[in-house]
């Protein structure tokens, strides 16, 4: 079975930053709370498998 994908956080918040969302939208387009969102970004809690896929998928299709 293959481990998931990880993604630091510097590289979600330039993620966020290249596609011009704020971390509100961010959160909301992840499905999660703004401070779950905010401590991924601010490095306090590791980032899930499945938000990294999803961050993924948003930086080759930015209007999703």
């Amino acid at each position: 079975m293959s481990k998931l994908p990880t993604m630091t956080s510097e590289e979600l918040h330039a993620l966020r930053k290249s596609i011009g969302l704020t971390q509100e939208q961010a959160a909301e387009k992840f499905g999660v709370d703004i401070r779950s969102y905010r401590r991924w970004e601010n490095g306090e809690r590791g980032i899930p498998g499945p938000a990294v896929v999803l961050a993924r998928i948003l930086r080759k299709f930015p209007a999703l």
